[in-house]
C-alpha cells in the first residue's frame, strides 16, 4: 500500500470528476485543503495517473507525490488534524 499526495490546479469545472475518481480508487483519504487530498492506494501511479487525468479537462494541472512512512502510520491513525496543525503538507 502507498501513499500519495495530489494537488490541483483546476480552470474547468470537474473537481467533482476528481474527488469522485480520488475516492474510487483510494482505499482510505482524506482533504488536505481545497486543491489537495492525502491518500492510499494497492495501485500503481502510472494506473493512478491515467484514471486522474482522465477525469480532467485539457487546461486543468494534476501535481502527484508519494509520501512517506510517517505519513502512511498518520492516515492510517486518522491523525490528519496532526498533519494540517503541522503544517508538514
Amino acid at each position: 500500500m502507498n501513499t500519495y499526495i495530489v494537488s490541483f490546479e483546476l480552470r474547468s469545472q470537474k473537481k467533482r470528476s476528481l474527488e469522485y475518481a480520488i475516492t474510487s480508487i483510494a482505499s482510505d483519504y482524506c482533504e488536505l485543503h481545497a486543491n489537495a487530498w492525502l491518500f492510499t492506494s494497492n495501485r500503481d501511479i502510472k494506473n493512478i495517473k491515467d484514471i486522474l487525468l482522465s477525469s480532467i479537462s485539457n487546461n486543468d494541472r494534476i501535481f502527484f507525490s508519494k509520501v512517506s512512512a510517517p505519513y502512511d502510520a498518520l492516515l492510517e491513525a486518522k491523525a490528519i488534524d496532526y498533519i494540517k496543525a503541522r503544517k508538514l503538507v
